[in-house]
């Protein structure tokens, strides 16, 4: 195989290992100034209401992301023609920064929790004005999967399940992150 072919196979791994980016033409934030996001919950217990879509933005730059540098890592890609498999809660389709690259196997289209939005968020969003952050991989193409029920619990077989549809939905990357080992009822929720 000759150096160049191979070179091309790295960068897709080395794009997808990594959450989310810094795009390179913003300026990294102050010191001291914090990113505040509202929590994203694993999974829902019954009566809570479905997560909303929130307003919140994040106008700079986590500090996780500045130290780890992750934007040097579109210097060799940023996904393009890569689907990524999201075994989660669902993703929606709706998500702007996601809009018109998300295909949902069955009813993985809709996402009550929000969690597989978030995850597919971070592997895929693309830039948007006045956000600091875009997905590692912003022109991949995102497989939404379900791996838990409506609500956020996953068992193996849901898990299992969610991944044989995964690979036979054409998926090259599979992202698997239902909250696990799921919790006892009546134990505490982290």
């Amino acid at each position: 195989m000759r150096a160049g072919r191979r070179a091309g196979r790295v960068p897709a791994a080395a794009l997808l290992a990594a959450a989310m980016v810094l795009p390179a033409a913003l300026p990294a934030a102050a010191d001291g100034e914090k990113v505040r996001l509202p929590v994203m919950p694993a999974r829902l217990d019954a009566g809570d209401p479905c997560t909303g879509g929130s307003k919140a933005r994040a106008t700079a730059v986590p500090w996780e992301q500045q130290n780890l540098q992750l934007a040097r890592t579109w210097t060799f890609g940023r996904g393009a023609g890569v689907k990524v498999a999201v075994v989660d809660t669902g993703v929606s389709a709706q998500a702007p920064t996601l809009a018109g690259r998300v295909s949902a196997v069955g009813s993985a289209g809709a996402d009550c929790v929000g969690h597989g939005t978030f995850v597919a968020g971070l592997i895929a969003a693309a830039p948007a004005k006045n956000v600091r952050v875009a997905g590692v991989a912003q022109e991949s193409r995102i497989i939404a999967v379900r791996g838990t029920d409506e609500r956020g619990a996953a068992t193996a077989a849901s898990v299992a399940a969610g991944i044989r549809a995964a690979t036979d939905a054409g998926a090259k990357v599979v992202q698997v992150s239902p909250r696990w080992p799921p919790t006892r009822p009546g134990s505490p929720r982290r």
